[in-house]
């Protein structure tokens, strides 16, 4: 006999096995259906199971529930700690210095500088200069502050394609490796380094070298998607202060001003200043009208012009030097469009690399846009009274290409 069990009323019900697979009638409930054996038709649990006592699964709330308060019970102790050690921080630097505002945790003041990723990057500066790697060179580079510092025309980054950028980049690469400054710097050994000012994101750096113990590279850095980028470098040598006996014979207040970093910017008096001796009047009229030619906002001849002044040599330099003084900053910018082109020129003539910011320094000090044009105009002046009478060396120094003698009755038309 096997058995099945009816899918309506769910009766177990014995039969013959030649009646399996067919169709059968269920005497309790008159249905009919298809009779299975049992373990298809469906497994009814015997008495025993039935008798069988089941556990009874202990519940997990009480223990997450303890778990749960444990945790929020050491978070609480841990801030309350924490808050006791800032409160002492910071009234220790309250009593020494007053309070700081955005100031970072003490933590990051104690990096150090030389290990900082600030300061690799600018290390990293040398191996691309000296293996005169541009592609490695424009990682390092904020190409968009550089862009924006220097687009005369005032465009944005973002306005920029694809193709343009690039183009940008490796121009800017292959200008900054010729820079004879940057060179000099690609050959010394880094052994300290030193910050400017807070750290937050953005750091000033103050590199020194073995080779030239007196020299300072500076680096101003950022950090840019998750990495610290360069936005511009300048290059001083440390001096020794100028006494008062000394400052009638430097002019003014010195070549050199303390700056908020604590060390020193080559400055000078803004006035004008003596043409070249033997600049003949016939030679101050033609670099006049080059350099009207090359203040126009674009053209072929503007381009020729800016070209042949920055083959004109050192005679043009007090020329143009006269011209800032005409120009004073007067906050707008469109006196800083006309100045930065002069900037321009006189960077073309002399091989000296210095920026003439035409938006704001960085988004952290946007206060600093006029003060850093000032310092940049002012330190044209400081390098002229150091070195107008003295071109041969700057030329020797510098690395500029020594100019080719003029050829007889060559003419500009």
């Amino acid at each position: 006999m096997s058995s099945t069990q009816c899918p309506q009323c769910q009766v177990h019900l014995k039969l013959p096995e030649e009646k399996l697979h067919s169709k059968v009638k269920c005497p309790k409930c008159g249905g009919a259906f298809l009779a299975k054996p049992a373990a298809a038709a469906g497994h009814e649990p015997t008495q025993r199971q039935r008798q069988r006592p089941t556990k009874k699964r202990a519940s997990a709330r009480p223990f997450v529930i303890l778990v749960v308060a444990g945790a929020v019970t050491v978070a609480a102790w841990l801030m309350i700690q924490g808050g006791d050690d800032q409160g002492g921080q910071g009234a220790g630097a309250g009593e020494a210095a007053g309070p700081a505002t955005g100031a970072r945790p003490a933590a990051a003041a104690q990096v150090d500088p030389f290990e900082h990723p600030a300061t690799r990057a600018a290390k990293q500066i040398q191996d691309a200069v000296r293996n005169f790697n541009d592609g490695q060179l424009r990682g390092l580079l904020d190409l968009q502050v550089w862009f924006e510092r220097e687009s005369a025309e005032g465009r944005l980054w973002s306005s920029m394609m694809a193709a343009e950028r690039a183009e940008f980049g490796k121009a800017l690469a292959a200008r900054l490796i010729d820079d004879p400054e940057l060179r000099r710097y690609a050959g010394v050994t880094l052994v300290a380094a030193s910050f400017a000012g807070p750290v937050s994101d953005s750091a000033d750096l103050v590199l020194r070298c073995s080779e030239e113990p007196k020299m300072m590279w500076k680096f101003h850095t950022a950090l840019t998607d998750g990495t610290w980028r360069v936005h511009s470098y300048a290059f001083e040598e440390e001096v020794p202060a100028v006494d008062d006996a000394s400052k009638a014979d430097l002019g003014g207040d010195g070549r050199f001003a303390e700056t908020k970093g604590g060390g020193r910017q080559l400055r000078g008096v803004i006035e004008r200043v003596e043409l070249v001796a033997g600049t003949t009047p016939e030679e101050e009229k033609a670099i006049r009208g080059l350099l009207k030619l090359a203040r126009a906002e674009s053209g072929l001849e503007s381009r020729l012009a800016k070209r042949e002044l920055a083959g004109s040599g050192h005679k043009a330099v007090p020329i143009l030097l006269n011209e800032l003084v005409d120009l004073p900053l007067n906050g707008t910018e469109q006196r800083a469009e006309e100045i930065a082109i002069i900037h321009g020129l006189l960077q073309d003539i002399s091989f000296r690399q210095i920026s003439f910011p035409l938006r704001a320094v960085d988004a952290v000090h946007p206060d600093l846009l006029e003060q850093t044009r000032q310092e940049a105009v002012e330190a044209w002046f400081g390098w002229w009274k150091l070195w107008g009478k003295r071109w041969d060396d700057w030329i020797e120094q510098s690395g500029m290409p020594i100019p080719e003698p003029e050829r007889a009755g060559r003419t500009r038309r």
